[in-house]
C-alpha cells in the first residue's frame, strides 16, 4: 500500500500540502495527523484521495507510540512524509510558560524526528520528506528563543539527513517560510508578547506550498525559501555576526510605544 503522511494536517500549512497533493502524487492512503479529529475528518471535503484519520497529540510520548505501532503493523510504501505539525510562542523567555516551551521542543524536534525515524525503514527509492522549519531557523530570535532554536534544529537535521539519505535516493526538503496566514500567530503572538508586533508581510499557505512542493519535486533545493526577504536572511547570516543579527531583528520587530 503506497501512502503520504502529513502532520499538523487539521489547519495551516498541513491543510494546504494535503489540498495541493494530487497535483504531485499518486498514493492509495493519506495518513492525516492533528490532535482534532473533528477538523481532520472536514479534510474528507477538500481532499480527493482515501484519508486515514489519526487523531494524536504528537507532543506526547504516548501517541508517538501509538503511531509507530500502526506504521509497523500496515507495513506501508511511504512515498511522502510532510512533518508540518509545530508552534511558536512569543514573548520574555521568563514569562512563557514552561510547558509551552518544552512543548515546542517537543513537537518541533522529537516528535518530528521520531516520525522520520519510524518512517525510514518504510521508504524506497523516489520517497520524499518534507520539513517544516522557518525563516527563524536562521538567527537567534530574542522573545522567540526557543522557538527559533527548535527551527535551527530542523534545518540542520534536515539538510545533513538529505546527503545521508541520497545514496538511497530519497528526497529531503527543509522548507523555511516567514509569516504565513494561519492560525500559527494567533497562538504565538499571545498574553506573553508584550515585545514583538512587526511582523512585516504575511505570505499566503498556499504559496508557500506551491513552491515547497516545486522544490521537492522539479528542484535538487535542500531548502525551499519563499520571498525576496527570507532568501535575504538566509543570505546575510552568512557574513554578520549572530550578535549584529539581533539587534537588526529587534530594531525592525520591536513593539512600537505609542504616543
Amino acid at each position: 500500500m503506497d501512502i503520504a503522511i502529513i502532520t499538523g494536517a487539521s489547519s495551516g500549512l498541513g491543510r494546504e500540502f494535503l489540498y495541493q497533493a494530487n497535483k504531485w502524487i499518486n498514493v492509495d492512503e493519506v495518513w492525516v495527523i492533528s490532535r482534532n479529529e473533528k477538523d481532520l475528518k472536514e479534510l474528507e471535503l477538500i481532499s480527493s484521495f482515501k484519508l486515514r484519520i489519526i487523531p494524536l497529540d504528537l507532543s506526547k510520548e504516548f501517541s508517538l507510540k501509538k503511531l509507530k505501532e500502526l506504521i509497523d503493523s500496515k507495513k506501508p510504501n511511504i512515498k511522502l512524509l510532510i512533518n508540518s505539525a509545530g508552534y511558536g510562542k512569543m514573548g520574555e523567555e521568563e514569562k512563557i510558560d514552561l510547558e509551552d516551551d518544552l512543548g515546542m521542543i517537543n513537537l518541533n524536534d522529537k516528535a518530528l524526528v521520531a516520525i522520520t525515524r519510524y518512517s525510514l525503514p518504510y521508504m524506497k527509492e523516489k520517497s520524499t520528506i518534507i520539513q517544516i522549519a522557518s525563516r527563524a531557523a536562521y538567527q537567534p530570535l530574542p522573545y522567540m528563543a526557543t522557538y527559533a532554536a527548535s527551527k535551527a534544529f530542523v534545518l540542520r537535521y534536515s539538510e545533513a539527513l538529505a546527503v545521508e539519505l541520497k545514496p538511497r535516493k530519497i528526497r529531503v526538503l527543509a522548507v523555511t517560510p516567514s509569516y504565513v496566514k494561519t492560525k500559527w500567530i494567533d497562538r504565538a503572538n499571545s498574553k506573553e508578547n508584550d515585545k514583538l508586533n512587526n511582523f512585516g508581510k504575511f505570505f499566503e499557505a498556499k504559496d508557500v506550498v506551491k513552491k515547497a512542493y516545486h522544490d521537492a519535486y522539479k528542484t535538487k533545493k535542500l531548502i525551499s525559501a519563499l520571498g525576496f526577504r527570507v532568501r535575504f536572511t538566509r543570505f546575510l547570516m552568512r557574513f554578520i555576526p549572530d550578535k549584529l543579527a539581533m539587534k537588526i531583528y529587534l530594531s525592525l520587530s520591536a513593539k512600537k510605544n505609542k504616543k
